[in-house]
């Protein structure tokens, strides 16, 4: 008797959840789609990707055909969204969704009239949008979503309202936050279930059971600038995440070298796991026709990308090659007038080509000899991978995340100085130029190089870790402990925070943070430190001034994240006046009117 293939993944519910879909989308909802294609594969079972755009209220459907039938999604992954379901669903099921809702509150409610694209709007005099109502086919109102509630004609208060197919009003929510919410929680019910989620923005993930919802959140991109510096600023876009990073059950890192900086930082905790991206070889590879003279490069048309470097290293390798041609496929962002003024100053119109945007433009790693990454950072940088999986030598600035992960220089591809134009256009040069013996073998080896991030080994990955995440028991005894400010000092450089704990086992350096963070998030000002607890150290902890003073003209409130087992509790730190400095060294620390301590960053 044959035994049954072992699964990859635990037998639980697997969803994803991903933000808006681009036309052109780019890197991260490219790695979403394929992860997700590759883990339902692999286990032959099916998952939805969850999504709570408007946007995608009506098109849904008409994506999900797309985007399975250009392969870009597998036929086992569907798209889910919430404001579809709403316009779809039978009474029964939308009935069981809206049970959830508060208590529907009175207020004058005017149905807009439907036009053919099922979706009607009414503005304010001033452009601002105040309500948006979706239709079904049959043209009866399923949601409106109204901003203009307490005053109308202006935004004040808002009310998402469902109605069933007699037009009744069944269910009603103030925010969308508890409407998305309370979707979830529909569609999950009571099984246990894992949240794979690739948006960093919605809090509101972090806020389930975490008995039932287990969730990983992956992050895509670099958490700061510069990533390994305690003085650097946050990414804006990971900021929500970057916080919070304690509350999730799971953080998926795409490199090990960003797992360290994240711990040597302490924003990291002990819930991190390395996930890279996968990619999938082409179906053929057709060395023999490679123009060894061609390049590549797909990108996004925006400056952080650098193109501009790209477009000067081949104007310094065709003063040694004057047959160097590079082809850069992406849609136009905000780069694009000046990298067609730059190649026209450089009399380049002949060798640099930027081809737009095309769904297809994998398939020119197959037939380019090498391509080009010059981006200030990058997650991973799946492009790379995936020209090294058809055997397309990579040449790419030593950035962090992803190439030094993955390229080994002079083997399976080059790693050039960041930023050294010259040095960039040399390795251009010498590798178009190289004996045919050595870019053979070359490209042998990024090919098999490439196939330790295939989709076998990167969903074994992720069936391991869902496994771990499964087994791993959230302590149900609250976290108790009293944590208050008693003195700070400062030698010039540095401050250090003596602090009362009362109920906080002594010992337990790992487990208790200093932690503050700007008051205003644009400014994506966040840092940790641990606090020494042993009898020696008093309870306290120094601060780099360099690392508060980054938040130059904001405020700073300060917390302390006790952690325990899986769970972290984060308060404010209290304080009395006391206790605090009117100034040191440009920064003011204060007590607020509910006794807690912040600082003025002059």
């Amino acid at each position: 008797m044959f035994g049954r293939t072992k699964k990859i993944l635990p037998k639980v519910p697997i969803f994803g959840f991903i933000g808006i879909i681009p036309e052109n989308y780019g890197g991260r909802t490219a790695a979403c789609f394929q992860r997700t294609s590759a883990l339902a594969d692999a286990d032959k079972r099916s998952i939805e990707i969850l999504n709570v755009s408007p946007v995608h209220a009506v098109d849904v459907d008409a994506l999900n055909a797309k985007l399975h039938s250009e392969g870009r999604l597998s036929p086992r992954v569907a798209l889910r969204n919430l404001w579809n379901d709403m316009r779809t669903l039978p009474d029964d099921q939308l009935a069981e969704f809206t049970a959830r809702a508060p208590k529907p509150f009175c207020f004058d409610d005017d149905c807009l009239e439907p036009d053919k694209s099922s979706v009607s709007r009414r503005y304010a005099t001033n452009g601002t949008l105040l309500q948006t109502d979706w239709f079904r086919t049959d043209g009866t109102r399923a949601v409106s979503d109204r901003r203009d509630v307490d005053s109308p004609g202006r935004r004040s208060g808002r009310a998402i309202s469902v109605f069933n197919n007699q037009c009744e009003l069944i269910g009603q929510w103030q925010s969308s936050k508890e409407l998305f919410k309370d979707w979830f929680k529909w569609i999950f019910g009571h099984h246990q279930t894992i949240l794979i989620s690739d948006t960093p923005s919605y809090s509101f993930i972090r806020d389930f059971d975490k008995k039932s919802v287990k969730v990983i959140q992956a992050i895509h991109s670099i958490h700061g600038t510069p990533p390994n510096s305690s003085t650097g600023r946050l990414s804006k876009q990971n900021y929500p995440v970057l916080t919070h990073m304690d509350e999730y059950d799971r953080v998926a890192l795409l490199t090990a070298s960003q797992r360290r900086d994240l711990a040597d930082l302490h924003i990291g905790s002990n819930n991190m796991a390395v996930l890279p991206n996968m990619v999938v070889p082409p179906s053929a590879h057709h060395p023999g026709k490679r123009n060894r003279s061609s390049a590549v490069i797909l990108s996004r048309l925006i400056k952080s990308k650098r193109l501009d470097h790209a477009i000067k290293g081949i104007f310094e390798a065709s003063k040694i090659n004057p047959d160097i041609h590079l082809d850069i496929f992406g849609d136009e962002i905000d780069a694009q007038e000046e990298l067609e003024n730059l190649i026209g100053r450089l009399n380049l119109a002949q060798s640099v080509h930027l081809r737009g945007y095309d769904p297809q433009a994998k398939q020119k790693f197959s037939e380019a000899s090498f391509c080009l990454l010059t981006s200030r950072s990058e997650g991973q940088s799946l492009v790379v991978l995936e020209g090294m999986a058809a055997g397309c030598i990579p040449i790419s600035y030593d950035i962090s995340y992803g190439p030094p992960d993955i390229i080994t220089h002079g083997v399976d591809g080059f790693l050039v100085p960041d930023g050294n134009v010259e040095a960039l256009g040399n390795t251009i040069a010498y590798v178009s130029q190289m004996p045919e013996a050595q870019l053979k073998r070359m490209r042998k080896a990024a090919i098999q190089r490439s196939q330790d991030f295939s989709p076998a080994q990167i969903t074994s990955l992720w069936g391991d870790t869902m496994r771990q995440v499964l087994a791993e028991k959230n302590p149900t005894k609250p976290i108790g402990g009293k944590i208050s400010l008693r003195q700070i000092t400062s030698d010039g450089q540095s401050y250090k925070f003596k602090l009362n704990l009362s109920g906080v086992r002594a010992g337990v350096t790992d487990k208790l943070f200093l932690t503050w963070m700007s008051r205003d998030s644009h400014s994506a000002v966040f840092g940790r430190e641990p606090v020494c607890t042993d009898s020696a150290a008093k309870n306290s902890v120094s601060v780099e001034a360099p690392r508060l003073r980054v938040a130059g003209g904001n405020v700073i409130d300060f917390y302390v994240d006790l952690k325990v087992g899986s769970r972290t509790r984060r308060t404010r730190l209290p304080a009395n006046f006391d206790q605090v400095s009117d100034r040191t060294g440009g920064i003011e620390f204060y007590v607020t009117k509910n006794g807690f301590l912040s600082a003025r960053i002059g």
